[in-house]
């Protein structure tokens, strides 16, 4: 059974995570898993756990999730198409997206125990 088939999960494959400058964690020239939990108005769920994949593919889960090693917290403030992310990782950010959409979330992000 894949992440599709079952209830409160969803797949995307977004690669455009990581930007100009941006890079995932990495261990011997390999990516971790990375995992935000979020919780707001905006997404799916009004708290939901996105895990990233090695291979960079995504699925998000209903709910929070355990983390074995918090990284960051952010507060995301996506209206319209413009997207501005305050971040303990690399502070103030602000990006335009394609899409219009109305989003307040706060976040963790870190590595996804076991």
């Amino acid at each position: 059974m894949g992440y599709g088939d079952r209830p409160n999960h969803r797949q995307t494959n977004r690669g455009h995570r990581f930007g100009k400058g941006m890079r995932p964690s990495t261990t011997n020239s390999q990516f971790m898993m990375k995992q935000y939990v979020e919780i707001g108005i905006g997404n799916t769920w009004w708290v939901r756990t996105e895990v990233e994949d090695p291979d960079g593919t995504e699925h998000e889960i209903k709910g929070c999730r355990s983390f074995r090693r918090v990284e960051g917290i952010y507060l995301r403030f996506w209206i319209g198409k413009s997207v501005w992310i305050m971040s303990t990782n690399e502070g103030l950010k602000t990006t335009r997206r394609n899409r219009p959409a109305f989003k307040v979330l706060f976040g963790i992000s870190g590595i996804p125990a076991g």
